[in-house]
């Protein structure tokens, strides 16, 4: 598919999984992060020796040389996408939190690898944060600035991590969020709301 990537002209490709949510407009968002990097991840780093996946690849990697990070949104270009594709052709399988960043790190090429935190546009980020996805493009967590004459309030703090990234340039296009979950469905135990959402949020279930 890379190939036919190629043909029409596209150079980087997101991929979003199901339970991020975003405030405002996706494609602003998006288009805030520059195209400076071949891959863009959350929490980019070196490999921790103790990590349980840390040796769950099929090729030689040394320790020092395994990077990895997570992926709920994550950025590649289609010159580090058609990297991968020959070395997964060549037989060359390792964990996918870090088979990208290890391959980037390593590159033989100029492979430039940053961490999506950069330009600010993440609200919390979590493995188990249930915000409601329905309020998200509520006024509750809209973008403070989009509201002409608003001025931060609380919830606009706890919906953007503080005051100074509600009231940023940042927020003005809005920001992403992971967990999102819709009305109705079990919420996980391990959810971290009430602490960044506001308390009076509806449509889950204990």
């Amino acid at each position: 598919h890379h190939k036919r990537l190629r043909w029409k002209g596209i150079t980087r490709v997101w991929v979003v999984q199901h339970d991020i949510g975003w405030t405002a407009q996706l494609p602003a968002i998006l288009s805030r992060f520059g195209d400076e990097a071949d891959l863009l991840c959350e929490g980019l780093g070196p490999v921790d020796r103790t990590w349980n996946h840390a040796e769950e690849h099929n090729y030689a990697i040394a320790p020092d040389r395994k990077w990895g990070c997570v992926l709920p949104v994550t950025r590649y270009s289609v010159r580090l996408l058609e990297d991968q594709s020959r070395a997964l052709a060549a037989g060359n399988v390792s964990y996918c939190e870090m088979r990208a960043a290890t391959a980037c790190w390593n590159a033989g090429w100029p492979c430039r690898a940053a961490d999506i935190r950069g330009r600010g546009l993440l609200g919390p980020f979590t493995f188990y944060t249930s915000v409601q996805e329905t309020r998200l493009n509520m006024s509750m967590c809209a973008p403070a600035r989009a509201r002409p004459g608003a001025e931060v309030t609380p919830e606009d703090e706890r919906c953007h991590g503080s005051a100074s990234a509600a009231a940023g340039a940042a927020s003005s296009v809005g920001r992403l969020y992971h967990r999102t979950f819709e009305p109705g469905l079990q919420r996980s135990r391990l959810a971290d709301c009430p602490m960044i959402c506001p308390s009076d949020w509806e449509g889950w279930k204990e």
